[in-house]
């Protein structure tokens, strides 16, 4: 785990350049959305915010574990999804996202690569659904 604060691209190039194949996952407290998401894209594998409550340390590590032990089939949360219809899935992704970043709505859109309208929107299609939205 890296702190988002520190230059997190060079960083990883510096372990790229030594041959050093280790996955990087970026943190840090009360970061601006756009930080976090400049991590992923410089190469970061996840964000955690601090401080992280168990859950979202063992859904990183085992994103990483998962990836490392990848044998060309599909994820085993692929099969889950089989039967369920596109709004489900995408219903749950906008809210496990907004969970992960701590009901930060600015930064869950970033992730996702929506806009902040569009995850209003959305936040609002659920709950006037009955879904409940944090």
């Amino acid at each position: 785990m890296v702190d988002v604060r520190l230059d997190i691209a060079h960083f990883i190039k510096a372990l790229k350049a030594e041959s050093i194949d280790t996955p990087v996952i970026a943190c840090g407290i009360e970061v601006p959305a756009r930080q976090a998401v400049a991590a992923i894209h410089a190469g970061a594998r996840d964000y955690v915010p601090l401080p992280p409550d168990e859950e979202l340390i063992a859904a990183a590590l085992m994103s990483i574990a998962g990836d490392e032990t990848n044998s060309g089939e599909p994820p085993k949360g692929v099969d889950a999804l089989v039967g369920q219809s596109v709004a489900a899935v995408e219903r749950e992704l906008i809210l496990r996202t907004l969970a992960r970043c701590n009901g930060n709505r600015t930064g869950a859109a970033a992730i996702l690569g929506i806009s902040v309208r569009t995850m209003r929107n959305k936040l609002r299609e659920f709950t006037a659904a009955g879904y409940a939205v944090r």
